[in-house]
């Protein structure tokens, strides 16, 4: 509720909703806990400031508190005919109790082709096209393509419109498969090959602790710098805005510091240290969307999240930035 509340703020034309300032101030100046209805009451008026809105929620079949955001969606936003504006986007695997709760009289289904061609298609050019899996002769390259086939591990989007009650199923596997190809890429022999192949991840979160896990250790705190910031940043960072994150002293005495001798000789070397973490589009950095919804929510016992989130200084971040 918090998170949708900040978000939403941002969006308010560069100044903070007086409902938030009332708020505030009657939980004296933010000493004391808003009640949940206090926080709904605040969403609510900011989100009657907007015509139209937007809330995405990412792996709901994830989320350790899920009967009581499902029962919010109900009466919050399902429930609520004054909510006519806002769309929800949620993500998740299918399972029959989100099923049960976010019904739809009207349901389109993108993901009905059995035969994947999208996907084939995009193995099939990445085998013949890309110079690190060219190597690999026929046989082993339709050993790569069924393998990866077989395993990929479908996600799917319900897309919920309020008013045409509308739900979308789209599949995530793209993603899984991308990020299998890139590790397969660094294999310089059969045996790497059949070993990467007979332990690939299950789904996107152990294919990001994986990845977290063959980072070089002298590069941790370099990783830990770009994605925090690459999540708290309230506009996108071009390659050389990332590369100088690097040399900002965010515990310094007397509030973020820019230290010269710190500062990358490569910018390009965010891309290697982060490689598969981010994506790089017109001189723009970007979080991978599922990697930033995870860092999003906290409850999530990983890895990924434990090595990223500890010892974070949100606030410290957060001024450097504003």
């Amino acid at each position: 509720m918090r998170s949708l509340i900040w978000q939403f703020s941002l969006k308010c034309e560069g100044r903070v909703p007086k409902v938030l300032v009332d708020l505030y101030a009657r939980c004296g100046n933010g000493h004391q806990e808003p009640t949940l209805g206090d926080l709904q009451n605040t969403l609510q008026t900011i989100l009657d400031g907007f015509s139209s809105a937007f809330i995405i929620l990412d792996a709901l079949d994830e989320c350790t508190e899920r009967e009581k955001l499902l029962n919010w969606i109900q009466t919050f936003i399902l429930g609520k005919d004054k909510n006519l504006g806002l769309h929800l986007i949620v993500t998740s695997r299918p399972e029959q109790e989100i099923e049960d709760k976010i019904k739809s009289s009207h349901y389109l289904d993108l993901v009905k082709e059995p035969e994947n061609h999208d996907l084939v298609a995009y193995l099939d050019y990445q085998l013949q096209n890309n110079s690190d899996l060219q190597k690999w002769n026929s046989d082993t390259q339709k050993q790569i393509k069924l393998k990866l086939m077989e395993q990929a591990d479908g996600m799917y989007v319900r897309y919920q419109h309020l008013n045409y009650r509308i739900i979308i199923k789209y599949n995530f596997r793209f993603r899984w498969v991308a990020l299998q190809l890139n590790e397969l890429k660094k294999c310089r022999t059969r045996t790497d090959l059949k070993r990467q192949l007979a332990d690939l991840p299950q789904g996107l979160d152990k294919t990001y602790d994986q990845i977290l896990l063959g980072i070089n250790e002298k590069d941790h705190c370099y990783a830990k710098t770009f994605l925090q910031w690459l999540s708290f940043a309230v506009r996108p960072l071009t390659l050389k805005e990332l590369a100088t994150t690097a040399s900002i002293d965010l515990s310094a005495e007397n509030g973020p510091e820019y230290e010269s001798d710190n500062e990358l000789q490569d910018i390009k070397d965010v891309l290697r240290i982060c490689s598969s973490l981010v994506i790089r589009s017109e001189g723009i950095i970007y979080n991978d969307t599922r990697l930033k919804c995870m860092l999003n929510v906290k409850q999530v016992s990983s890895s990924f999240l434990t090595f990223l989130l500890k010892n974070i200084s949100y606030l410290s971040i957060f001024k450097a930035i504003m």
